[in-house]
């Protein structure tokens, strides 16, 4: 009431109100860039996380070929292996290994 009659202090309540009105806009201003500042970070760690999830899964299929390859190897090594074996049983000679 007493703002309501005296002009100086109807001012001063409203530059008080400006300014806080003015703090939250500063406010959610700062918020917002935040947000946006975190957004950016998060997809620039997505980014970093599929780059290396490609770049893994491509090594990944190479290795599996690699595995592929060296069971074909040792299928054949051991089908070899098993012939030499045959063949010293046959001429009767005794296995050292």
């Amino acid at each position: 009431m007493f703002a309501k009659n005296n002009a100086f202090m109807k001012e001063a309540v409203e530059s008080l109100y400006q300014m806080k009105e003015d703090e939250d806009i500063r406010q959610r201003c700062l918020e917002r860039k935040d947000y946006y500042r975190t957004q950016a970070d998060y997809q620039k760690a997505i980014d970093v996380l599929t780059t290396e999830n490609a770049r893994l899964s491509k090594e990944n299929k190479g290795l599996s070929r690699k595995v592929e390859t060296l069971s074909t190897v040792n299928e054949s090594l051991m089908i070899e292996l098993e012939h030499a074996r045959r063949l010293l049983a046959q001429n009767g000679i005794k296995e050292s290994i």
